[in-house]
């Protein structure tokens, strides 16, 4: 059967200051929580803020705090024992992408008999799960509102989209909580959310609705991304960066990520590469494929960014974006080649191997081949 056009079954609260409803927003969940995060939020004292909400509205709390950027499938095992042993009655997420579907795989899995290794082989079965409340970090998350989470393999390092059956039932965007980033870190942040949805723009699963929300998200981000550069902790801005990444997440509930995000997750899982910066290099590449396959979208897209090309050549466009992508990218220092990730030719076939793998496993929609992926990369090196 085909899944229905348009789902979202999380509930969700949105806005500056909502994080101090997480403790009620729990209670009606459980009264035993595991806390998944990351190390450095315990040191930022966000997760003792989040402790402190739970325990406030009564919900008894443990602390999984062991992810990192090096963290694999056996941190996440570690995690589910901990929830068994605990007899955790739901999940909070906290964090980003990793620590987020981390926290996500671990409710799906606490419940279940069979062991992690099962999902991550493609086996597994689609069983009970605990309620689970997601708390993200960072202005985006691309599989927020889906059932799907991205784990690395601790064998080799490869990293898998795993179909567990589970979505949030509540979510909680709450803008503050991004105000402590930098605006380095922010800004490619921005750069990810941007290549998100026009991904997801130009996927071929996209619909009239996905198509209208990656627009807004394009427009929101172009309007904003060098004046949060230079205002961190300006607010509003803050809001329109968490706007544009949460429209991002509901056209994934229609649409799909694409090739850049691919080798973006591939980089990150086998080189522990930050996902943010491979995917401001690959953003250019990206639009390059989209000229070439899609003309009629991408004059869509040069109306959002007030950019007049009609009777314009379209690689001038694309032209004229991806400079303005790599201008960006090198006020801020940021890497502009894979290369710059000690990344060679001898590694391409690794790459576009993970790559298609990803894409394979649902992360997209598109046809590719490993060849074509591995052209991509060469072409980003």
């Amino acid at each position: 059967m085909d899944e229905p056009f348009f789902y979202l079954p999380s509930r969700v609260l949105f806005g500056m200051g909502v994080f101090a409803r997480a403790g009620q927003t729990a209670a009606a969940l459980g009264s035993r929580a595991l806390l998944v995060t990351d190390a450095i939020l315990r040191e930022e004292r966000v997760t003792s803020g989040v402790e402190e909400c739970l325990e406030r509205a009564g919900v008894s709390t443990i602390v999984f705090d062991e992810l990192g950027p090096e963290s694999t499938s056996s941190a996440l095992e570690r995690a589910i024992e901990l929830g068994r042993a605990s007899r955790a009655q739901m999940v909070v997420g906290l964090g980003g992408i990793r620590s987020l579907s981390a926290a996500k795989c671990v409710a799906r899995m606490v419940p279940a008999a069979e062991p992690l290794d099962d999902y991550l082989s493609g086996g597994g079965d689609s069983g009970a799960s605990l309620p689970y409340l997601e708390i993200p970090t960072t202005c985006r998350n691309p599989l927020m509102f889906t059932d799907r989470s991205l784990i690395v393999d601790a064998r080799n390092r490869r990293t898998h989209v795993l179909r567990t059956g589970k979505r949030a039932d509540w979510v909680i965007v709450d803008p503050e909580l991004t105000l402590s980033l930098s605006a380095r870190y922010t800004v490619t942040t921005l750069m990810d959310t941007l290549l998100t949805a026009i991904e997801a723009y130009f996927s071929p699963r996209s619909t009239f609705f996905s198509e209208t929300l990656c627009l807004r998200a394009i427009g929101i981000i172009t309007s904003i991304i060098d004046e949060l550069s230079d205002e961190p902790q300006n607010r509003e801005l803050r809001i329109r960066a968490a706007e544009a990444g949460f429209l991002t997440g509901v056209s994934l509930t229609m649409s799909a990520q694409g090739l850049g995000s691919a080798v973006a997750y591939a980089l990150n899982g086998w080189r522990m590469v930050p996902k943010s910066m491979v995917a401001g290099v690959m953003l250019p590449h990206v639009l390059d494929l989209a000229v070439q396959s899609q003309p009629k979208k991408i004059e869509r897209i040069g109306n959002v960014l007030g950019e007049e090309i009609y009777g314009k050549p379209l690689k001038e466009f694309s032209v004229r974006v991806a400079d303005a992508v790599r201008q960006r990218m090198s006020l801020l220092r940021l890497p502009m080649r894979l290369k710059d990730f000690d990344l060679g030719l001898e590694d391409v076939a690794e790459v576009a191997s993970i790559a298609f793998s990803l894409l394979a496993d649902g992360l997209a929609s598109e046809p590719t081949s490993v060849e074509q992926i591995a052209d991509l990369v060469k072409e980003a090196l």
